[in-house]
């Protein structure tokens, strides 16, 4: 079996039985004894001579990101917001929307959500969302697992 892992940082690209050449600047392929996972290998590292298990803070957050769905974010914003807001915020929901359809919220494997965060953030602090509107902005996120607080 062999594993196909970023060098820097550990991550897990592939996994294979197979006796293609799988070399790629910068990751190693390492030939290893273990079978592939159960888990998906995202939960995982590989520190050269192990799987290593992800915190399940992260596991939960990748989880949550998989499962997000831009239909139920819009649809809670839809029900929450007012028609002057969401034409108020005009632009900026598209921006939301695109943090949201390419899952742009999260930078890090830290389960943060610095984009989003910090364009939420911004909208707040310079009058364009309102306390309420910001809040039901991250509601929204936080009914399907991604905290933006």
């Amino acid at each position: 079996m062999k594993l196909k892992y970023e060098t820097a940082s550990g991550e897990i690209k592939c996994m294979a039985a197979t006796n293609d050449d799988l070399s790629e600047q910068g990751y190693t392929v390492a030939d290893v004894e273990f079978s592939i996972p159960s888990e998906p290998l995202n939960y995982f590292t590989f520190n050269g001579a192990e799987l290593v298990r992800k915190n399940q803070g992260v596991i939960d957050y990748i989880s949550a990101k998989e499962r997000f769905s831009y239909d139920i974010f819009s649809g809670m914003l839809n029900n929450a917001l007012s028609f002057a807001s969401i034409a108020k915020l005009g632009n900026h929901m598209r921006t939301l929307e695109g943090y949201c359809q390419w899952k742009n919220f999260i930078q890090s494997d830290l389960g943060n959500a610095k984009n989003a965060k910090s364009f939420v953030d911004y909208l707040e602090s310079e009058g364009i969302a309102t306390a309420e509107e910001a809040g039901a902005i991250r509601t929204a996120f936080l009914a399907q697992g991604i905290n933006i607080s």
